[in-house]
């Protein structure tokens, strides 16, 4: 019987999107990466969603004609989420947004299609990818099959 090797650098438990994303990440970064999957298919709960997130200030909404910014983002996230806000973790997002959300994913071969407006924003900053999160995980599942990760599978 063949041996299977059970350790690793990093465990990662679900292929969901943090999940997979984190395994890239790992992966990436040099170290052995195994992801533990309880389904029988990669993506998680996330290939079955819409798939989109908030992006502030995107090349998507710069051709729309949107003039939206992080700082416009952060003053709506902050008016709209109150007292209980964690105002640095919003900032840090929305400022990465654009570089490790849309391009990252855009350069795995995701395709920003449409965005759309949600509460409490002055913009559309709902970004939805080509195929919604079926075609998310597609493509992470596409760039991580390039990298040296390791996938168990209930």
């Amino acid at each position: 019987m063949p041996e299977t090797r059970t350790s690793a650098d990093i465990l990662i438990v679900g292929s969901g999107a943090a999940g997979a994303t984190a395994a890239l990440e790992a992966a990436a970064a040099g170290a052995d990466a195994l992801v533990l999957e309880a389904g029988s298919e990669f993506g998680g709960a996330a290939a079955t969603s819409g798939g989109g997130t908030c992006i502030a200030g995107s090349p998507l909404q710069q051709r729309l004609g949107l003039a939206d910014t992080p700082s416009i983002a952060l003053a709506d996230w902050l008016a709209f989420g109150g007292p209980d806000v964690d105002a640095a973790w919003a900032e840090r997002y929305l400022e990465a947004s654009v570089g490790e959300l849309f391009e990252w994913l855009a350069g795995m071969g995701v395709e920003w299609t449409h965005v759309t407006q949600q509460e409490g924003n002055r913009f559309p900053r709902w970004h939805a990818p080509r195929g919604g999160g079926a075609g998310l995980m597609r493509a992470i599942q596409t760039h991580a099959q390039t990298l040296p990760i390791r996938w168990q599978s209930g």
